[in-house]
């Protein structure tokens, strides 16, 4: 029995000095990731529901790849109309392209051009 808990304690002892010395080897750089980070420039759109933002898109000063990109799914009440609120930054915005997808028939796809107000 004192054979199994010398070994159980030796292990238990190699083990701390383990997680211990790697511990001490990983935090031992300054691994300080903030960055200067410049003003936003690219408008910011999200949906008002109720008084409540939603669904925050962003711009981007490239087309982005579908595959990189979330969609968002934003639900509608009985009116069917959406409030937008634009935050554009030092940006003017003029155009906004909207695509909607019907759940029911995934094969209808809408692009709108709508005004800025």
């Amino acid at each position: 029995m004192k054979r199994i808990l010398k070994k159980a304690g030796i292990l238990l002892l190699v083990f701390l000095l383990g997680t211990a010395g790697t511990a001490l080897l990983l935090n031992s750089e300054s691994t300080d990731n903030r960055s200067d980070f410049n003003d936003a420039v690219f408008p910011e759109v999200m949906v008002d529901m109720n008084d409540t933002l939603i669904n925050r898109m962003y711009g981007y000063a490239q087309p982005m790849q579908a595959d990189f990109s979330r969609d968002s799914v934003t639900p509608l009440d009985t009116s069917k109309k959406l409030t937008f609120k634009v935050n554009p930054y030092d940006s003017e915005v003029r155009v906004f392209l909207m695509r909607s997808v019907h759940l029911m028939e995934v094969k209808s796809l809408k692009i709108r051009r709508l005004r800025i107000l």
